[in-house]
C-alpha cells in the first residue's frame, strides 16, 4: 500500500456560488505526465445519491488496480480502506469532483482492439444486391466505388464469399476473416478472449440479420507467395431456404455468390447430406448458364465447411477424407447418383472440406450470446484459428478467373454489370432436366397400371412446363429489361466520353492557340535581340575604329617627342636665359624646319 501513501484523491471541480470551478494545474498535472499523454484513456467514473457507498466501492476498484496480479487481490478481511476520502457518518465526505491522481497503464487486448479496429468504424459491410418483388437488384454505385478504387482497379481480384442455410454462423465466421486480415501480423490475430464482434452484421437470434449479398467496403491487398498482390473481397449471403425466402430467391443467392466468387464455402451442419449436393448442382446449373463461352471447368475452389461435425475428428485431413468418400462415383450406386457427383466434380477446379468441432452449448443456443470466443469451446477456437489461414493465408489465395483468365477488380465489375442470361441454353437445361425427370420417374416402381401413371406423368410435366414457361417469360422481361438498363447507362457513357473528348480538344487548342502565341511572340523577341545585336555589333566596331585612330594618334606623338632629340632641361635653360645665336644654329642644326624656327622664335622672343 506504499503507493497510496504518494498517491491521493485530489479535488479537480469545485462547486462555489459562481458555479463551478476547474482545478486546471492538477488535470493537466496528471494528463499531460509524459507517460500517459499519448495514450488512450478510459475513464471510470461514479455518481448517485450522497451515503450510499460510492467512495467506498471506487476503493476496491484502486485496490484491483494496484494488486491485480495477485490472487486474493481484495486484501484481508481485516484491512482498512484507503484511498478516495470515505468515512461512515451522515455528513458528506467528497466535495465537487475528486480524481486519482495516478494514472494506471494497462496492458490488455481490449486497448488493442480499440485500435486495430477502428478500421471497422470506418469500413463496413454495405448490401450489394436486394432481392425484390421484380426479383434482384444491383447496387452499381457501391460496387463502383470498392472495385474502380485507384489502389485495387488493375489488380487480380480474389472473392470469398460464404453461402448456407439460414442462422447457421456465417456472418460470425466472416467476421474472424476480418479480423485476420486486419491483424495477420500478430501472432495473436484472433483476439482477446473477451472481446465482441465487430463487423458484417451478426446477431444471436433466430432472425437473419443478413438480406440480400452482402460486401465488406474495403479491398485488401495482399502480396503472395508467386510475388504479385492481389485484391481480396469479402461477400456475405443471405441464409437460404428460411421460412421468408423462396426456392427461386435462395437459387439466385447462391448462383450469384458461386458465380462471383473464386473460393466458395458451402457451410453446412454436421455432415455432407445428399440433399447438400443436390442443391448444388442446381445452383452450378443455373450459375454455367451464365458463361455462354465456358472452357474447362467454369468454377474454382468449393470448400464445404461442416459445423458441429458429429465425424470425432477435425480440421482439413478428416474434411477432405470425408469429401472424398461422399463424392466417389463408385459403380454400384445409382447412375443418377453417379451423374451428380461427376456434374459437380467437372464443374470445379479444387473441392475441398473442413470439419469444425461444436463450440459450445452457450454459443449454440443462448441468446444473450455476444460473440466472445471465452464462452466457446477450446477445441472449436482452435480450429478456428487453423480454418482461417487454411483459407486466407497467402498460399492458398485463388484468383478469379473467367473462361481460364484471371480478373482484375475493374473486370469483376464489368461480369457482375452485364447481364449473363442466355435463353437458348436455358431452354436447352429445362429440356434436359425434363428428360431426365422422366426417365427418373419411368424408373420407379408404380401401382394403378401403366394409364394411370402416364396420366400423372403427363400431369407433371404439364406442370414443369407451365412453371417453366412463366419462368422464361420472367427471366426474358428480366433480360430485356438488363439490356434496356445497360444499353442506356451505355449511351450515357459515351454521352459522357464524349463531352469529356470535346473538353479536352478544347483544352488542347487552347493549349495550342497558347502555344502559337508563345511562339509568335519569342519570334519577335528573337528578331529584336538579333536587332539588338546587331547595333550592338556596331557600336563595338565603331568603338574598335575610334580605339584604333586613337592608337595612330598616339603612336605619332610618340614619334614626335621621341624624334626631336632635345634635351629638355637645355631646352628650358635656353627658354629662361638669352643665348648666341650661335648656339640656337647649332642647336637646331639638328632638329628638322619647323622645329627650328619654333627654337629660334622662342629663344629670340618673336611671335
Amino acid at each position: 500500500m506504499a503507493s497510496y501513501q504518494r498517491r491521493r484523491s485530489i479535488q479537480i471541480l469545485k462547486i462555489n456560488d459562481d458555479g463551478w470551478q476547474l482545478e486546471h494545474e492538477e488535470l493537466q498535472r496528471i494528463l499531460l505526465d509524459e507517460r500517459v499523454k499519448d495514450k488512450p484513456v478510459v475513464v471510470i467514473s461514479i455518481a448517485g445519491a450522497c451515503r450510499q457507498g460510492k467512495s467506498f466501492l471506487m476503493n476496491f476498484f484502486l485496490r484491483y488496480m494496484y494488486r491485480k496480479e495477485k490472487e486474493n487481490w481484495i486484501g484481508h478481511p481485516g484491512e482498512p480502506l484507503r484511498g478516495f476520502g470515505w468515512k461512515h457518518s451522515r455528513e458528506r465526505q467528497t466535495s465537487g469532483i475528486h480524481l486519482w491522481n495516478e494514472v494506471f497503464l494497462v496492458d490488455v487486448a481490449y486497448w488493442y482492439f480499440r485500435i486495430a479496429m477502428a478500421s471497422y468504424q470506418r469500413r463496413r459491410s454495405v448490401q450489394i444486391l436486394k432481392i425484390n418483388d421484380d426479383g434482384w437488384q444491383l447496387e452499381h454505385e457501391e460496387l463502383q466505388r470498392i472495385l474502380l478504387d485507384e489502389r485495387v482497379k488493375d489488380k487480380p481480384v480474389v472473392v470469398i464469399s460464404i453461402a448456407g442455410a439460414c442462422r447457421q454462423g456465417k456472418s460470425f465466421l466472416m467476421i474472424f476473416f476480418l479480423r485476420y486480415m486486419y491483424r495477420k501480423e500478430k501472432e495473436n490475430w484472433i483476439g482477446h478472449p473477451g472481446e465482441p464482434l465487430r463487423g458484417f452484421g451478426w446477431k444471436h437470434s433466430r432472425e437473419r440479420q443478413t438480406s440480400g449479398i452482402h460486401q465488406w467496403n474495403e479491398v485488401f491487398l495482399v502480396p503472395t507467395s508467386d510475388g504479385q498482390e492481389v485484391a481480396v473481397l469479402f461477400m456475405d449471403t443471405q441464409g437460404l431456404f428460411d421460412s421468408k425466402s423462396t426456392l427461386p430467391e435462395s437459387t439466385t443467392i447462391f448462383a450469384l455468390s458461386v458465380m462471383m466468387s473464386s473460393v466458395q464455402i458451402y457451410n453446412i451442419l454436421q455432415d455432407v447430406r445428399e440433399d447438400h449436393l443436390q442443391v448444388l448442382e442446381f445452383v452450378t446449373q443455373y450459375g454455367q448458364l451464365a458463361q455462354k463461352e465456358a472452357t474447362g471447368k467454369p468454377f474454382q475452389r468449393l470448400v464445404f465447411l461442416v459445423r458441429d461435425s458429429n465425424d470425432g475428428t477435425y480440421g482439413a485431413d478428416a474434411g477432405r477424407s470425408l469429401i472424398t468418400e461422399r463424392l466417389q462415383a463408385a459403380t454400384d450406386r445409382k447412375p443418377e447418383v453417379r451423374q451428380l457427383r461427376k456434374y459437380i466434380s467437372n464443374n470445379f477446379t479444387d473441392i475441398d472440406c473442413f470439419l469444425m468441432p461444436y463450440p459450445g452449448s452457450k454459443v449454440a443456443t443462448e441468446h444473450s450470446y455476444d460473440g466472445c470466443l471465452k464462452d466457446s469451446d477450446p477445441q472449436f477456437k482452435n480450429h478456428l484459428q487453423d480454418f482461417v489461414p487454411w483459407i486466407l493465408g497467402p498460399e492458398n489465395l485463388v484468383v478469379k478467373k473467367i473462361n481460364g483468365k484471371a480478373i482484375s477488380c475493374q473486370e469483376l465489375l464489368t461480369y457482375i454489370k452485364v447481364p449473363h442470361g442466355d435463353l437458348e441454353m436455358l431452354q436447352n437445361a429445362h429440356e434436359l432436366a425434363l428428360a431426365r425427370a422422366q426417365d427418373f420417374f419411368d424408373g420407379i416402381q408404380k401401382i394403378g397400371g401403366c394409364d394411370i401413371s402416364k396420366a400423372y406423368l403427363d400431369t407433371l410435366v404439364n406442370e414443369l412446363q407451365d412453371h417453366f414457361d412463366r419462368q422464361y417469360r420472367k427471366e426474358q422481361a428480366w433480360l430485356d429489361k438488363q439490356l434496356a438498363e445497360e444499353q442506356t447507362r451505355r449511351e450515357q457513357d459515351a454521352e459522357e466520353q464524349k463531352e469529356k473528348q470535346m473538353e479536352v480538344e478544347n483544352e488542347l487548342t487552347e493549349a495550342w492557340t497558347q502555344a502559337d502565341k508563345e511562339k509568335a511572340e519569342k519570334e519577335q523577341l528573337k528578331e529584336e535581340m538579333e536587332g539588338l545585336k546587331q547595333l550592338y555589333t556596331e557600336k563595338v566596331d565603331s568603338l574598335n575604329k575610334g580605339n584604333e585612330s586613337l592608337k595612330k594618334d598616339n603612336e605619332n606623338l610618340t614619334k614626335i617627342l621621341t624624334g626631336s632629340r632635345i634635351n629638355l632641361t637645355y631646352f628650358l635653360q635656353m627658354a629662361m636665359a638669352p643665348v648666341a645665336v650661335h648656339d640656337i644654329d647649332n642647336f637646331t642644326g639638328s632638329c628638322g624646319n619647323g622645329q627650328s624656327l619654333f627654337i629660334r622664335a622662342i629663344a629670340t622672343g618673336s611671335s
